[in-house]
């Protein structure tokens, strides 16, 4: 993955995902730091209502031909 930011562009590698009860912890690096992220699980709603809406367009579509 690329990050963009105002001091330049970086690879971000991810080294390790866990689904923990707050969200989804994801480590990695950017660049030469070490990084911890978490999706916590209201950032995940929206994600997984584009997810399904997504899904069901594709499910129409095939479903159509």
């Amino acid at each position: 993955m690329r990050v963009k930011s105002p001091i330049g562009e970086y690879d971000y590698r991810v080294t390790g995902v866990r689904i923990k009860r707050e969200g989804v912890e994801v480590e990695g690096s950017l660049g030469q730091w070490q990084t911890t992220m978490v999706v916590e699980r209201q950032d995940l709603t929206p994600l997984l209502r584009v997810g399904a809406v997504l899904g069901w367009l594709v499910l129409a579509v095939r479903l159509l031909r």
